[in-house]
């Protein structure tokens, strides 16, 4: 059943990212939504199509053997994929320190889409590594992940049109991606919580706490569905919610001290693997329950965050909902550790 799926989706992503390839590079050298317009089809959205192959690509392919395969891998991660991080870089830097479409005025080119080309080429690294080697270095691939999308967020800030201000603005794209991602980390944590219920009643307590906090939290980013099922606001609420919403992190009195809140837990999770080894020559069963050291990156942003613009009178309050982004990845990617670990110690 594998090695058919195998044989299947290999030429599906193949054909579909040589395709993307070309759709990208025409949009970056014509105009945006050129492609779009003569193929009907978003050269972003095959980006994005190729993103969601890329775990079916993982799961279903064996060991690295064939010499095609290898030398694919060779030139994709030594050839392509450098070549697109260093045009990605130095053309953002390049508009960020000029001014607002110099690089258009002066190549005719749209530097954006670049990242895409590179993205482009790191899913192809993900799809020509086999499941194997992905256990084997999942902390090292989870770490790579982290500045990969920090890189990412980087690089989006200088694009022009504010796209990063639309993507981070009330109710846009990270915010719901934030939902999403904490209701898909509260079920992973439900499921742990599931799997230790008679064996380990520290981690039982501790992962079904976190599934019941990251359900809360879960409601609370859509406030309860108020917005979706077009919900009237209690009065109760007009008078005590900042912003007029059946949420409690946003009760007057609440809402000022949230960014205390979100420096003390994004610090706890970001330096607990450093007192692990301590704490376990106390507390045995505190072992492996606590956050990697690989997953550090995606708790820091959130914390330098609140620092700088708290502490540093520091600004850009665009960088709020990326930095929370972060944060809900990295405790999803936490979640998915502990369902793994127990996962494997019920078989």
């Amino acid at each position: 059943m594998k090695k058919a799926l195998s044989s299947i989706i290999g030429p599906i992503y193949w054909v579909l990212a040589t395709i993307t390839f070309f759709a990208i590079s025409l949009d970056l050298v014509s105009h945006p939504g050129f492609v779009a317009k003569h193929f009907l089809v978003d050269s972003r959205l095959l980006v994005l199509l190729t993103f969601l192959l890329v775990p079916l690509m993982v799961f279903t392919k064996k060991k690295n053997s064939s010499r095609i395969t290898s030398l694919l891998l060779k030139i994709n991660n030594y050839l392509l994929l450098p070549i697109a991080f260093l045009l990605t870089s130095v053309l953002t830097v390049v508009e960020a320190s000029t001014y607002s479409n110099f690089i258009f005025t002066f190549l005719h080119i749209h530097f954006d889409f670049f990242l895409y080309l590179f993205l482009l080429t790191v899913f192809n690294a993900l799809a020509l590594t086999d499941k194997k080697t992905l256990q084997k270095r999942w902390g090292v691939f989870l770490f790579a992940g982290s500045l990969l999308f920090l890189f990412s967020g980087i690089m989006v800030y200088f694009w022009p049109a504010d796209v990063f201000k639309i993507l981070s603005r009330e109710d846009g794209i990270f915010e719901n991606l934030q939902f999403v991602l904490y209701a898909v980390s509260s079920l992973l944590f439900g499921i742990a919580a599931y799997q230790t219920r008679r064996k380990d009643r520290l981690a039982f307590l501790l992962c079904a706490g976190a599934a019941l906090m990251f359900f809360f939290v879960t409601g609370e980013e859509i406030s309860w569905g108020q917005r979706i099922f077009n919900i009237q606001t209690p009065e109760l609420a007009l008078q005590y919610n900042a912003q007029k919403e059946t949420t409690l992190h946003n009760i007057k009195g609440i809402q000022s001290y949230q960014y205390i809140y979100y420096m003390l837990f994004a610090f706890v999770l970001s330096t607990s693997w450093l007192l692990e080894k301590r704490l376990i020559k106390k507390f045995k069963q505190i072992k492996n329950l606590l956050p990697k050291k690989y997953l550090i990156f995606y708790f820091l942003p959130i914390l330098i965050f609140y620092t700088y613009t708290n502490f540093l009178g520091g600004s850009h309050s665009e960088w709020q909902e990326f930095g929370e982004l972060m944060l809900a990845l990295g405790i999803l990617f936490y979640a998915f550790d502990l369902k793994t670990l127990f996962s494997t110690k019920a078989r």
